[in-house]
């Protein structure tokens, strides 16, 4: 608990036989699903040693994963239930004097605790009522200020930009392409899915005349939308070349990347299991693995986070609207 922020100063609930019988039954719900997990474990361990996708069971192994599953799961649930019994309540007041109470405190304790509180709490309140009345003229003028600071800074940015960066897209020669290629990428990120339900139907009906390997055509649809944004954020940065645009095509290609890496992962992994059958599949995903995770490292480094963390001082530079009218 933080000891910056005021405990609750109610006394600790009591733990009854519900309370047990909840925990009796998660330790059992928590042992069943670890035991699932360490024979997936254990299958995915031997295919790579046995070479084979169905190998046999091997309880050793199943034994091992079992341990370590249950071992750092069971801990995590037992230091919870720990603090959960323990219940304890801590209060630093304004002297940074620091009150505790538990579970097991005895009854005089807990009235003392709360009364100790109380008092506490009031004297932060006049603290801060004083405090807030005395500052109230220099807040005033570091508002006003700070405001007239901001506009001067806005007015400043928007002189040396000239226009915001999606108003220079928008009416640029390149703006209607570009929304093309964009309305064309995220139909086909979108409209994958259903053509394909439609299409799996149509052909359940026509299977007699049609071969069903044509309902895999509309999975094609979301590689060729993926690689059309890319291609949408690559050709604005081009045009616009600002440190937003950048953070945007390092997004897309961070996730390229991070796919990709998933993707030779598996394959990698299928090589590894089907080594006598597709010998070259593992030396060639791991290192294209390793490239494309690097990618995916570099082009974080040009990402620019949004929201409270960004940096409020830093601006894009000037966009060239050279190539855009």
């Amino acid at each position: 608990m933080d000891h910056h922020q005021p405990a609750p100063i109610g006394a600790p609930k009591q733990v009854g036989v519900g309370w047990w019988l909840l925990q009796g039954a998660g330790l059992a719900m928590t042992l069943g699903l670890m035991a699932v997990l360490a024979f997936a474990l254990m299958m995915l361990t031997r295919m790579p040693i046995e070479g084979q996708t169905d190998p046999e069971v091997h309880w050793p192994t199943f034994a091992v994963w079992f341990v370590l599953c249950a071992v750092t799961v069971i801990g995590s649930m037992t230091r919870a239930t720990w603090r959960e019994l323990k219940d304890e309540h801590v209060h630093v007041d304004v002297l940074g004097n620091e009150l505790r109470i538990d579970r097991w405190s005895p009854p005089h304790e807990r009235q003392r605790f709360v009364e100790q509180v109380t008092a506490d709490t009031r004297a932060r309140e006049r603290a801060i009522e004083h405090q807030r009345s005395a500052s109230e003229g220099d807040n005033e003028v570091a508002t006003t200020a700070v405001t007239e600071q901001e506009l001067r800074s806005a007015a400043l940015r928007r002189r040396d930009v000239g226009t915001d960066l999606r108003a220079a897209v928008s009416t640029g020669r390149w703006s209607r392409p570009l929304r093309l290629l964009r309305l064309t990428a995220l139909t086909c990120l979108y409209g994958w899915l259903p053509l394909s339900l439609v299409l799996v139907v149509v052909l359940v009906e026509l299977q007699d005349r049609v071969d069903p390997m044509w309902g895999l055509l509309p999975m094609l649809l979301l590689p060729i939308g993926w690689i059309l944004m890319e291609a949408h954020a690559l050709l604005r940065h081009r045009l616009l070349r600002t440190r937003r645009s950048r953070s945007d095509l390092a997004q897309w290609q961070a996730a390229s990347g991070f796919v990709a890496a998933v993707v030779l992962a598996l394959l990698a992994f299928t090589g590894v299991v089907l080594r006598e059958d597709y010998p070259g599949v593992a030396l060639i995903c791991f290192p294209l693995m390793v490239l494309c995770g690097w990618i995916c490292k570099h082009e974080l480094g040009h990402h620019i986070p949004s929201g409270p963390d960004r940096d409020p001082d830093v601006h894009d530079p000037p966009p060239d609207l050279s190539l855009t009218d």
